[in-house]
């Protein structure tokens, strides 16, 4: 029998990890498999004086006809010891059903304007280059770090005997929806590992009416003289 893959994402610039997990669960017979609590929100809310409590969850759903599982959330920790665990439970369920290859995606930030984004990789086997570059990804152009779940959850894998995969889609503002990237990392991952056709024009409408809307408000800033810088400083 073929062992399962897992393709893993938690919210990240653009939230392109966490559209692209939202439109493949959607887009295939997944169902939810095992859930795991995180430590958020540090908070309540309260409507009309009556408090209201909803604690985030990591969700694990399979799809066993395609021998997929995914992983994903609404929450990506930023404390280290809290990373380390969400990484190391995802690694142990990976173990548990027989993985042999753990795919995380997310997005690579340039300054330059994207009309068709690229997508890198990076693996934990220089052996998996030619796999991916058959499939279109290139390699990413310069030496330096996968930060936050992306690359860590691939160490933890690497050390555990499970190969790894990073597919990080370009955009160039970090700040809003990347919905176009996001859809060209799932058009590669249905290629990689032989999903079948999965449609993601609804993505590529999405994104259209992102970009007509950010025209219309640059075209009003500049109209009123109070052009905005595109890029916040310091985000990365």
């Amino acid at each position: 029998m073929k062992r399962p893959s897992l393709v893993a994402g938690l919210p990240d610039m653009g939230n392109v990890a966490g559209i692209g997990l939202s439109h493949l669960a959607s887009k295939t017979n997944a169902s939810l498999l095992a859930e795991v609590y995180s430590y958020w929100p540090p908070y309540v809310e309260h409507k009309k004086n009556v408090i209201q409590y909803n604690q985030y969850t990591y969700k694990f759903n399979c799809d066993d006809k395609r021998n997929l599982i995914l992983f994903s959330g609404e929450f990506q920790p930023q404390d280290p010891r809290r990373l380390y665990e969400v990484c190391r439970d995802v690694v142990d369920l990976a173990q548990k059903f027989g993985v042999t290859r753990i795919f995380t995606i997310g997005a690579a930030y340039f300054a330059a304007v994207v009309t068709e984004p690229r997508v890198f990789y990076g693996v934990t086997k220089a052996e998996l280059a030619p796999f991916l570059e058959a499939a279109g990804a290139q390699p990413l152009p310069s030496d330096g770090y996968i930060t936050g779940f992306n690359g860590l959850l691939l160490g933890l894998a690497m050390e555990s005997g499970i190969e790894g995969v990073c597919l990080l889609g370009e955009i160039d503002n970090p700040e809003i929806r990347q919905p176009r990237t996001a859809g060209r990392i799932v058009k590669m991952l249905a290629n990689l590992l032989q999903l079948g056709e999965i449609d993601t024009m609804d993505l590529e409408e999405e994104a259209k009416k992102i970009q007509a809307y950010s025209a219309a408000q640059e075209e009003y800033d500049r109209v009123l003289g109070t052009e905005k810088y595109k890029h916040p400083p310091g985000v990365m």
